[in-house]
């Protein structure tokens, strides 16, 4: 399964529209760990793209654990699902 998962940054100062390097990377590696993961990206969107066993794993689970992200940053953006359906071939 594939689900897309938006951030909004908030009120960060610059408001970066989610293209600040240190987030990516700290959230792809949390969600990375978690059980049932395949793949963390993000696309041309700037959504953060998860290929994952819905049997495993699903979008609740990736919304609690970025909440719980250890992080400077901790409590200034918000993730929303965006969609979720099967993985794209390729």
């Amino acid at each position: 399964m594939r689900t897309l998962i938006d951030i909004d940054c908030g009120d960060l100062a610059p408001a970066c529209g989610f293209e600040c390097g240190l987030c990516v990377q700290e959230i792809g590696e949390t969600l990375e760990g978690l059980d049932g993961v395949h793949r963390v990206a993000q696309n041309l969107d700037n959504h953060i793209v998860v290929d994952h066993d819905p049997a495993k794993v699903g979008a609740e689970d990736f919304l609690k654990a970025m909440a719980t992200l250890p992080s400077r940053l901790e409590g200034t953006f918000r993730a929303t699902i965006v969609e979720s359906g099967p993985e794209e071939e390729g």
